[in-house]
């Protein structure tokens, strides 16, 4: 008895692999919508500011689709800046299993904040694709070494809604696509 209840301490007490941590989200969309999530994994749980964060994402396309749009209306408990409605289109896309990985730098000015996400994608006829609902409270982190040192790219964005943004385009087939294109 004693060897087993000692066992079961140890096995717990195991730190999980990188990239195991599961998103906690919310399917908003229906059972006709065309891209099924299967698994949403991060590095760590809640993203920390001023850190970067791994993302995986596994989903089906059920069919292929001739383009359409997403859109991201994000909000944060208050205090905190106003709802950011945004969109953005996307091409063709084969139907099939996808699996996405991308690192994301959680910029500083996110951090003490949560933000209430709603991410929708529709296809050109305007059919629901997909629809997410997420809670994302980031930690305060370190602040910056220097921050205007060089020029921001899309994903490093010191705005929290790149980085949301950039989340949550990881349930779309063409996501890395992104990282060059501003929706904004």
């Amino acid at each position: 008895m004693l060897v087993a209840g000692v066992l079961s301490v140890v096995l717990v007490g195991l730190p999980t692999a990188a990239g195991a941590v599961p998103i906690p989200w919310k399917n908003c969309g229906n059972v006709s919508d065309l891209i099924a999530v299967t698994r949403v994994e991060s590095s760590v749980w809640p993203p920390v500011a001023g850190q970067s964060i791994t993302i995986e994402s596994q989903f089906v396309l059920r069919q292929h689709i001739w383009g359409g749009s997403a859109v991201m209306d994000a909000s944060t408990r208050q205090p905190g800046p106003p709802t950011w409605p945004q969109d953005t289109s996307f091409g063709p896309e084969d139907a099939g299993p996808y699996n996405h990985l991308v690192t994301l730098n959680v910029p500083i000015q996110a951090g003490g904040q949560v933000f209430n996400v709603t991410f929708r994608a529709y296809g050109p006829d305007h059919s629901q694709l997909i629809c997410v609902q997420a809670t994302v409270p980031v930690k305060q982190g370190a602040a910056p070494v220097n921050p205007a040192s060089s020029q921001p790219s899309f994903d490093d964005s010191p705005a929290p809604e790149y980085f949301l943004w950039r989340l949550f385009q990881n349930f779309l087939p063409n996501s890395e696509r992104y990282g060059s294109d501003r929706p904004f």
